[in-house]
């Protein structure tokens, strides 16, 4: 994940969704109320207040991904009590409500990556598969995530940094390189050539050169693998193949949708590892 490298035109995601709700749940209302206690006590090492471009813009980050937070959490939950009794699986979110969630309704407009864009309709069955694939199942965990990543991707609308400042960084989650190399080499289908290319850097990420770099990030933007990448991250990704999970209260925190939860999403996971 690499927030920092977005332009910042495309860190609003679809900028015709309204990404903040009305607050109609104690978590939602929780989950706005976290930057309010971010500006008081958290600045990794400065003051929220100071006036400074770097603070400004964690600030304006911060508010961004919370808002995107806040809705998709919204959604989620919506979706799980709108299907309840219906013949869809109770844990299948559709593309309407991806599109609610800030995901774009449509590419026709999206001129500058054509084509990386995806649309809701397209990405709804990658996005479930993944949730399905890797295990979640909690409101709370996939509000985490889908709103990590379409704020990474700007409503799905590219899946690659075009920065030339970090080459090999992409999939719907915006990995950087260390983590893309992570998740080839443990995708059974693409190992042997992320192998190959990585050749005797294989253990040291930061000397593959960027060409290579971007060779093996192409392996996991197919669909499926790059839709997927958050979850992998969020469960399986380091030496331990935990991912976040060993992060204390992480997932119960997320699983009980509280404040603390949010709070140790935000800081100790996104801003963390971005």
């Amino acid at each position: 994940m690499g927030f920092s490298d977005l332009p910042a035109s495309r860190t609003a995601g679809n900028p015709q969704q309204p990404f903040r709700r009305q607050r109609t749940s104690d978590a939602l209302a929780q989950s706005l109320e976290i930057l309010g206690s971010l500006r008081g006590r958290r600045g990794l090492g400065r003051s929220w207040g100071a006036a400074s471009a770097f603070n400004n813009f964690l600030l304006a980050f911060t508010n961004m991904l919370l808002s995107l937070l806040s809705a998709t959490f919204f959604f989620v939950a919506a979706n799980a009590a709108a299907i309840h009794g219906s013949c869809r699986p109770r844990d299948y979110i559709s593309a309407s409500e991806l599109v609610q969630m800030g995901a774009l309704s449509n590419c026709t407009l999206e001129t500058e990556f054509p084509t990386e864009c995806r649309n809701a309709t397209q990405a709804a069955p990658f996005v479930n598969n993944g949730f399905r694939e890797y295990n979640l199942t909690s409101t709370g965990e996939k509000a985490a995530l889908l709103s990590l990543m379409i704020f990474e991707s700007g409503g799905f609308a590219f899946d690659i940094n075009h920065s030339q400042n970090n080459p090999g960084q992409g999939t719907r989650n915006e990995m950087n390189f260390p983590f893309i190399l992570e998740y080839a080499l443990e995708t059974p289908r693409v190992a042997a050539q992320a192998r190959a290319l990585a050749g005797p850097n294989i253990t040291d990420p930061s000397a593959v050169p960027p060409a290579t770099q971007n060779a093996i990030r192409a392996l996991v933007l197919p669909d499926d693998l790059s839709f997927a990448s958050a979850m992998w991250f969020y469960t399986r990704s380091g030496a331990s193949e935990t991912g976040c999970i060993d992060i204390p209260d992480m997932v119960s925190g997320l699983r009980n949708e509280s404040l603390a939860g949010w709070e140790n999403y935000i800081t100790q996971l996104v801003l963390r590892v971005s």
